[in-house]
């Protein structure tokens, strides 16, 4: 008998969270919905090592969209991290963020970052 087991799940507030081992899989369907032309890719740089941002790059690479890639090492970002990121997307405009690692955390890094940067539609987490 075939699993039915879900590879992905979504979880809707202000900002959209999906998480789970394809949550990737989707992002081009999730940055066409929102016609973001600019992407912002926050990650900590062990999910380099790990080939997480590899897949999401190859996503952002076939989704018709410019994007930059911001690597912080810190797992759970302070405030400082918080406002180092918000400079960075402040110079770039991204119209969607997408965080891996420890700025996915809810009330951390990407919902802090999206309240500084009031222009963003929506923010995106995905891990595996």
């Amino acid at each position: 008998m075939e699993s039915t087991r879900r590879s992905a799940w979504n979880f809707h507030t202000g900002n959209q969270f999906t998480f789970g081992p394809e949550a990737h899989a989707g992002l081009g369907s999730l940055i066409h919905r929102q016609q973001a032309r600019r992407v912002l890719l926050i990650a900590d740089p062990q999910l380099e090592e790990y080939g997480v941002l590899q897949k999401v790059r190859h996503v952002l690479n076939h989704a018709d969209c410019l994007y930059d890639v911001y690597l912080d090492p810190h797992l759970q970002p302070t405030t400082n991290q918080v406002d180092d990121a918000a400079a960075v997307a402040a110079c770039f405009e991204p119209a969607l963020i997408i965080a891996l690692g420890g700025w996915q955390h809810a009330g951390s890094g990407q919902s802090q970052l999206c309240g500084r940067h009031p222009r963003l539609r929506s923010a995106t987490a995905v891990w595996r």
